[in-house]
């Protein structure tokens, strides 16, 4: 899979989380994935963007359980990891 380099401009990301042991973090244009994997890669990949981006703000999102087709937003660890 490629995956699309970081745009320092951007302050705006998105994580998903789409099953127990996948993640893909997407910028706010959400064409392509930055970052695709493990937790272990995806969170390295959000600490870096944390370190040099000023006022990064990242998106958490897990998978919808009743409707197994969407996201939604988990509020408690987008106000845990932005604050």
């Amino acid at each position: 899979m490629q995956l699309k380099p970081i745009d320092k401009n951007q302050v705006l990301y998105h994580l998903f989380k789409l099953n127990t042991v996948k993640y893909a973090l997407y910028d706010d244009e959400m064409d392509m994935p930055i970052q695709y994997g493990s937790l272990n890669l995806v969170s390295a990949a959000t600490k870096s963007l944390r370190q040099h981006i000023k006022n990064v703000r990242i998106i958490y999102y897990d998978r919808d359980l009743s409707d197994k087709m969407t996201f939604k937003e988990n509020d408690i660890k987008t106000r845990m990891n932005n604050s």
